[in-house]
């Protein structure tokens, strides 16, 4: 996904949906290849094996390179097919960004504050258990971590800014 420009590779797994995130700087091989490697650790050290990946047809590419590094085959959706969950969650999470931009009070917004608001909201995403997931009890990131989310991981702290105090 694209956001504001700049590319972003996301997805959503079928059993859990545990939603990945993970900025691109450009879009070629060793970029998509080393955001994929992030996804496929985090999934390892949860002690799940991935198999296959449906993703669209410019990864076509890293067919050959996932085979022989990871062994995990890669499945090319159709053109003019889609995933259907995984265009939802991209849908999803871009509301929650503009939901979060246009709350905030600037006019422009640098990259790295865009991209950390996507990492951002797809962290409380994971946070909760989704509708028709593999537990009604468990999140996606207690999965995945064993950890229980906190408030100290849904609490966003903003410095409150007296705007009529003098600066000392």
């Amino acid at each position: 996904m694209f956001l504001n420009g700049l590319p972003v590779l996301s997805g959503i797994d079928t059993l859990i949906f545990n939603r990945n995130y993970e900025p691109v700087g450009k879009q070629n091989i060793d970029s998509l290849l080393k955001a994929l490697d992030t996804f496929l650790r985090d999934y390892n050290k949860a002690g799940f094996q991935i198999t296959s990946i449906r993703c669209d047809e410019q990864f076509i590419p890293l067919m050959q390179p996932l085979m022989d590094e990871y062994n995990i085959e890669l499945i090319p959706v159709v053109p003019g097919d889609h995933a259907a969950h995984v265009e939802r969650h991209i849908r999803t999470s871009k509301e929650r960004i503009r939901t979060v931009v246009h709350g905030l009070p600037f006019q422009y917004f640098p990259k790295l504050l865009l991209l950390k608001i996507g990492q951002r909201q797809t962290l409380t995403l994971n946070l909760f258990p989704p509708k028709g997931g593999v537990s009604g009890d468990y999140s996606p990131y207690s999965i995945m971590t064993g950890k229980t989310p906190t408030y100290d991981d849904v609490n966003i702290p903003f410095k409150h800014v007296d705007v009529n105090k003098e600066p000392t």
